[in-house]
């Protein structure tokens, strides 16, 4: 049961991993766009700078390149926000139908498994006690029947004295 509980922990923990990698791809993509735009715009600096007077735009061309490079540091340095949960599913956000196989298939195997166990065992108390019940009740039936049988027979102060002895048992 622990590995099935670790199995889901790290599924959900993998699955946080995905998202937090696809931020980051997204994100890659944006800075991706701003390069592009960037570049654009360098091109287009340069048709004007060939047009217009000479202006020397690399100074504003790398602070510009900086403020990205400084932009995707910040972004790529940038703690992720891992949130722990720890919290008991009875009914499973993903994948239910593996789930209900495995918790109810062990469950149904085990609660078999208890109930053959347990009328194993009250089967074999029945065979003992009934057993035993059989052989002091054949054990017993000797002695009352010759009981029976004495007290048939004997004359009345033989019967008293019987008598007297049954009442003290």
């Amino acid at each position: 049961m622990e590995t099935e509980v670790l199995q889901a922990v790290l599924r959900e923990i993998l699955d946080e991993l995905k998202e937090v990698k696809q931020q980051l791809s997204d994100i890659k993509k944006a800075l991706d766009e701003l390069k592009i735009i960037t570049n654009s715009c360098e091109h287009k600096l340069e048709d004007i700078n060939q047009q217009s007077n000479k202006v020397d735009m690399q100074p504003v061309i790398d602070s510009i390149e900086e403020a990205i490079n400084s932009i995707e540091h910040r972004f790529e340095a940038q703690p992720k926000s891992i949130v722990r949960q720890f919290r008991v599913l009875l009914f499973p956000e993903y994948g239910a139908r593996e789930y209900y196989k495995i918790v109810f298939g062990r469950l149904l195997f085990w609660i078999t498994i208890l109930i053959a166990t347990y009328l194993f065992l009250l089967g074999k108390s029945f065979i003992e006690a009934y057993s035993f019940a059989s052989y002091n009740d054949a054990a017993t039936s000797k002695y009352k029947r010759a009981w029976i049988d004495l007290y048939n027979v004997s004359k009345r102060s033989v019967r008293l004295r019987m008598d007297s002895v049954w009442r003290k048992s």
